[in-house]
């Protein structure tokens, strides 16, 4: 049994590897990109399914501080995304039993 779960983590560590390679090479990171980047720290779904809202997290080089937004994203005619709060102060979203 060992050695089937030792061979099925070779595979698995053998795909991580490869996939890259097989999808092509991608351009390197540079340091804009990383330092720009947007992390997405809470998703959260509605009761009714039809909506979510996300936590982002990204630098706000003139305020030089991290901006926390929150984002709403409905499922309605091709789907619309909106922020919630203009403050860049916005955390931990979630929904009310009813919805709102």
């Amino acid at each position: 049994m060992a050695t089937l779960k030792s061979f099925v983590n070779l595979i698995g560590f053998t795909l991580v590897l490869l996939l890259p390679v097989a999808w092509g090479q991608k351009p390197p990171l540079t340091l804009d990109e990383f330092f720009n980047a947007v992390d997405i720290g809470s998703v959260q779904i509605s009761p009714d399914g039809h909506s979510v809202v996300i936590e982002t997290t990204r630098p706000d080089w003139s305020a030089n501080r991290f901006r926390h937004d929150l984002w709403l994203y409905r499922d309605d005619n091709g789907g619309s995304l909106a922020p919630l709060a203009p403050s860049g102060h916005d955390r931990l979203p979630q929904w009310s039993p009813n919805g709102h």
